[in-house]
């Protein structure tokens, strides 16, 4: 299995661009292309995390590794032919049992998407984010689910439209929710394009908590957080990289502010499944061009694998294909996981729903 999963990642993976530094990217010389990062929170328990340490590859080795070849479109760019290339796979049998979580209605549930692009005067646009947006909403959408984007929302707005799908009715009929968080950041919080601040355990998973959130009692909530956790490069051992500008990493104005939101702590949570674009302390990596290191290998990795994986097997395959990327002038990122209250293995089932009452 290991060989056959490792060919397939090498044949899938070479379709998403992975060198976004200026000087290794070609496209990137030519249209003027940046690498921006994004910032940070505390942990509240031990989170499934690779040492941000790393052997820093050459680009050869890496490519001959992964089978890597930049898939580009008639017009030569790069980004759009692996977006046309990639399809969910279908899976051809149900995964049931009293150890998996059930997914098969049709939608499974709500994916409520949060880009937050538009900063003002507060920060620095994150160029890019709306490639992200595109392939979660396609990659969600063939798992099933009913996406809801929302662009540019303050931190009072991002957290009553939580609370509201928190609060709906319908979440009775659904399988699973999915909430993906896109925005600047730092250590346990993300900003709302206010510059306010959004504590992601106290304003976002204590929502979803089994006396806030009855209706998704037992049932998985997943949440994915690009942005990044600190101002700390990983650049790798013996790397002697030039510095960066933090262009997404914002630091809280106020000490005693950060203080507060490091030491908070969570209510008990169950059935909750968190993935972090990357380590605690660091920063995370983005291309206006391609997209987000995280979100780029999340879309191709389920896309490949959700068809027979489950759902902390294929995020170890997004932190290998992130883990494998570099940035000679930026440094590298090791995407992060973390369970709460996880009892059971989750298949997305792609492709296989079960029947409606009107259709029996």
């Amino acid at each position: 299995e290991k060989d056959s999963l490792e060919d397939r990642d090498r044949s899938l993976l070479h379709e998403l661009p992975r060198r976004e530094s200026l000087t290794w990217d070609p496209f990137n010389l030519l249209h003027g292309s940046q690498i921006f990062q994004e910032g940070p929170a505390p942990m509240q328990s031990e989170p499934f995390c690779v040492s941000p340490s790393r052997k820093i590859r050459s680009s050869s080795e890496r490519d001959a590794r992964f089978g890597i070849a930049s898939a580009r479109n008639d017009h030569k760019t790069i980004g759009d032919a692996s977006d046309a290339e990639l399809r969910v796979k279908p899976a051809k049998l149900w995964k049931l049992g009293d150890h998996i979580y059930k997914m098969s209605r049709s939608p499974r549930g709500k994916c409520i998407i949060i880009n937050n692009n538009q900063f003002g005067d507060f920060a620095e646009e994150r160029e890019g984010s709306e490639l992200d947006v595109h392939r979660m909403r396609t990659l969600f959408t063939a798992l099933h689910f009913d996406c809801n984007v929302h662009s540019d929302l303050s931190a009072s707005a991002m957290k009553a439209l939580l609370s509201q799908t928190a609060r709906e009715e319908q979440q009775q009929q659904a399988d699973c929710l999915v909430v993906i968080l896109m925005s600047h950041g730092w250590q346990n919080v993300i900003y709302g394009v206010d510059g306010q601040l959004l504590n992601l355990y106290r304003d976002v998973y204590e929502l979803f908590t089994e006396e806030n959130c009855p209706a998704l009692q037992g049932k998985p909530k997943l949440f994915f957080i690009q942005s990044s956790r600190g101002g700390k490069i990983d650049r790798g051992p013996g790397s002697a990289a030039p510095g960066t500008t933090l262009a997404d990493s914002v630091l809280p104005d106020s000490s005693n502010e950060l203080t507060a939101v490091g030491t908070y702590k969570c209510a008990r949570l169950s059935d909750v499944f968190i993935a972090n674009a990357t380590a605690p302390g660091y920063t995370t990596f983005k291309s206006m061009v391609t997209g987000s290191w995280f979100l780029s290998a999340l879309y191709a990795v389920f896309s490949e694998h959700a068809c027979t994986m489950h759902l902390e097997k294929m995020m170890r395959h997004v932190q290998r294909a992130v883990m494998e990327r570099c940035s000679r002038d930026c440094g590298g990122e090791t995407p992060c996981t973390e369970a709460l209250g996880w009892v059971k293995k989750l298949y997305f089932n792609p492709g296989l729903c079960e029947k409606s009452d009107k259709e029996k």
